[in-house]
């Protein structure tokens, strides 16, 4: 149960860009090319980035990838979520969520939760 003043997230919002996915769990092998390959089944991806480990060269194990539509970036958060690839089964979300409530005022940050991904964070609520 919510207590009062608590943020909730509310769905998926578009940057300046575009349509945003946060895509984790890949493989440290994968390339700018298999991302873009199999993302781009659902839509026309706009861009991939895919940051890497300066020292060994090797994929961090994330990456964001942009589509104009907000259609097809749905479509992969759907089909792609919870799926094997490259060996690793990745996870994608929304890299840009709105707030349910447009009246945040000052965030008072408390209480510790654990998210999808097992990171330790901290709770949101509103002053």
């Amino acid at each position: 149960m919510l207590e009062p003043g608590e943020v909730v997230l509310s769905g998926p919002e578009k940057s300046i860009n575009g349509w945003i996915l946060f895509v984790t769990g890949l493989n440290e092998e994968v390339r700018e090319e298999d991302v873009s390959e199999r993302f781009g089944e659902f839509g026309s991806v706009k861009s991939v980035q895919l940051p890497r480990d300066r020292r060994t060269g090797y994929c961090k194990g994330y990456s964001l990838v942009e589509y104009n539509s907000f259609t097809a970036a749905q479509d992969a958060i759907n089909a792609l979520h919870g799926v094997p690839f490259m060996g690793s089964t990745i996870r994608v979300n929304w890299a840009y969520v709105k707030p349910a409530s447009n009246s945040m005022n000052m965030l008072d940050i408390d209480d510790e939760i654990v998210d999808s991904y097992g990171r330790v964070g901290k709770k949101h609520k509103l002053r």
